[in-house]
């Protein structure tokens, strides 16, 4: 910030990927669909599964176990975020020379159950958790490709004179898929990217 030509900081934003999802769906006035709640993907987690247990052999004999629907809500979140789908993991299962026979049997029930969730939310007129870091994305590729409307770009000009510092990352996790992308644009479009690195000491210092 020292180093920033502004004198103050009323200019400045400090944002997680998914608050700048929102808050750049919220200049072009985008209103996509709510996401649901924690314990609404609970609810649909074991509407899924109770009562269903012979659709899922894997899945369905560990339904009655504490927290397992809160261990099944944590894993699709992490399929989302790193861009495994159904059919990925369909093509796992299928995969019999790599794979031993029961993980290539929780493939197919985690594809099935990912499936049905996700019919379940387009169903219910609700978005996919995670979804906003998607949209954001795409939102980014139209405004650089020209592919959004002129009034909403506008809207989206200031990316242009951003200076982006992106900390905090490196120590605990890598990016994901979904902000690997979202970085990638905000390098095309934005002034400068800075991404910091936790270290003790760099290279040949």
């Amino acid at each position: 910030l020292a180093r920033q030509p502004q004198t103050g900081l009323f200019m400045t934003e400090v944002l997680s990927f998914t608050r700048l999802a929102f808050r750049l769906a919220d200049a072009v006035k985008a209103t996509g669909k709510l996401a649901p709640s924690a314990t609404e993907q609970l609810l649909l987690l074991s509407a899924i599964l109770n009562g269903h247990e012979a659709d899922f052999p894997i899945l369905g004999r560990l339904s009655q176990r504490p927290a397992y629907f809160q261990e099944l809500q944590n894993l699709l979140g992490f399929l989302q975020r790193y861009d495994v789908t159904s059919s990925d993991l369909e093509t796992a299962q299928l995969a019999r020379d790599q794979l031993p026979q029961s993980l290539r049997a929780k493939c197919r029930d985690l594809a099935l159950l990912q499936r049905r969730y996700q019919e379940s939310l387009q169903r219910l007129g609700l978005a996919e958790p995670g979804q906003a870091l998607n949209e954001l994305g795409r939102l980014l590729e139209q405004y650089a490709t020209g592919q959004l409307d002129p009034l909403l770009s506008q809207q989206l000009s200031f990316l242009e004179q951003l200076s982006v510092w992106v900390c905090g990352f490196g120590e605990l996790r890598d990016f994901t898929p979904q902000e690997y992308r979202i970085l990638a644009w905000l390098e095309k479009l934005s002034d400068q990217l800075n991404v910091t690195v936790l270290t003790d000491q760099l290279p040949n210092t």
